[in-house]
């Protein structure tokens, strides 16, 4: 059963190919929270893990002209972990984004429709530590690293206040897409049920959005954000062994919010 599972995330992890933009960082205790939260039990030393988020961006800062970025997501991670101290996980769920452009004296904006996204990452534990801290407390020090995608259909566009389906008559060469690569160091420090944390990371975006309108072509041909380096802070509250919860908000690059639930199968 073990061997059956770790080839099928195998198999996900190398051919998962477009996914989404975005996700959440989540807690750098994760892989130990797994000794208490255990989803699938495949052997000593492994644990088949599932989580599902809510995930919304309400902004991000990108280095176009007039640029507005918002985004809600439900990406779902499915990993496993090693010896408590590592986990890789791919993401698959749906996202939907609006996202707006000055080019020039014009200004457009692109809806998307709710579409697939998918992506790959992995998280480790550096250090941990127990302290005698309001009666016993576990210190963590993790990375996390990830690489999402998000290709949609467009469902709308907006073009100087006038707005456009996608099969209306004048539209033509529609694209939007986004990839971006993040990594994240954390600090996380547990009481028993009860584990906050907060961290830095470091995000890089590669994307494009064009389309034709009435002759007028609307090009953005390289996207990149502002500002690479951003913050974060969540937690993770165990309700039982079976459930735990987790919040986590990020700021400065981004603002940007996410609740998930873990559930034990």
């Amino acid at each position: 059963m073990r061997k059956i599972l770790i080839a099928a995330l195998a198999v996900f992890l190398v051919t998962a190919p477009r996914a989404a933009e975005g996700a959440p960082v989540k807690n750098p205790a994760g892989p130990d929270m797994l000794k208490a939260d255990k989803y699938i039990d495949v052997g000593d030393n492994y644990a088949f893990f599932t989580d599902t988020a809510f995930n919304y961006v309400a902004e991000k800062e990108f280095a176009v002209e007039g640029d507005s970025f918002e985004m809600t997501s439900v990406p779902t991670r499915i990993g496993l972990a090693f010896g408590e101290t590592a986990q890789v996980y791919g993401i698959i769920g749906g996202a939907r984004a609006i996202q707006s452009f000055d080019i020039g004296v014009n200004k457009i904006e692109y809806t998307t429709e709710w579409d697939l996204q998918w992506g790959v990452g992995g998280s480790a534990i550096l250090y941990q530590r127990e302290l005698d801290l309001f009666g016993g407390s576990i210190l963590y020090i993790g990375i996390d690293g990830n690489i999402t995608w998000f290709d949609p259909t467009i469902d709308e566009i907006v073009a100087n206040g006038t707005t456009f389906a996608r099969n209306a008559a004048g539209v033509s060469n529609l694209a939007y897409d986004i990839r971006e690569f993040q990594a994240a160091l954390g600090v996380g420090l547990a009481f028993e049920r009860f584990i906050p944390y907060i961290g830095l990371k470091l995000s890089d975006v590669n994307g494009k959005a064009n389309a034709t309108v009435s002759g007028t072509d609307f090009i953005v041909d390289r996207m990149e954000l502002d500002k690479k380096i951003g913050f974060y802070a969540g937690f993770d509250f165990i309700i039982t062994e079976r459930l735990s919860f987790n919040f986590e908000g990020r700021f400065f690059d981004e603002t940007a919010f996410s609740v998930s639930l873990r559930i034990r199968y």
